[in-house]
């Protein structure tokens, strides 16, 4: 929005015709344009890789390596329960929520 405001809404006619027959800085503009556009999908496409890792681990060792009686005993304890998934839920959607707020190294 920032950019159809201040490059072409703010801009005469002759000035956007004048930016067009420079093709090289045309290019240039509208190509980080969408690089800016685009980083946030990217980050949080890459994140979702990421996000993974926690889940596997946490079932392997909160899961699969607990007996079935263990774990019932777990779902018992409601309040550590829940904690425990809402801890895990954060590290899993931690590197997507940081891509698309801008928050990431990307």
């Amino acid at each position: 929005m920032v950019h159809v405001d201040h490059g072409h809404l703010e801009e005469s006619p002759s000035q956007q015709a004048g930016d067009i027959a420079d093709p090289d800085q045309y290019v240039k503009t509208h190509t980080v344009l969408l690089e800016q556009m685009s980083a946030p999908a990217i980050a949080l496409g890459l994140g979702a890789f990421d996000g993974i890792d926690p889940l596997v681990m946490h079932i392997d060792h909160g899961h699969l390596e607990e007996s079935p009686a263990q774990q019932a005993g777990d779902i018992l304890d409601v309040n550590q329960y829940v904690r425990t998934h809402t801890v895990l839920l954060e590290a899993m959607t931690a590197p997507t929520t940081g891509g698309a707020t801008g928050e990431s190294g990307c």
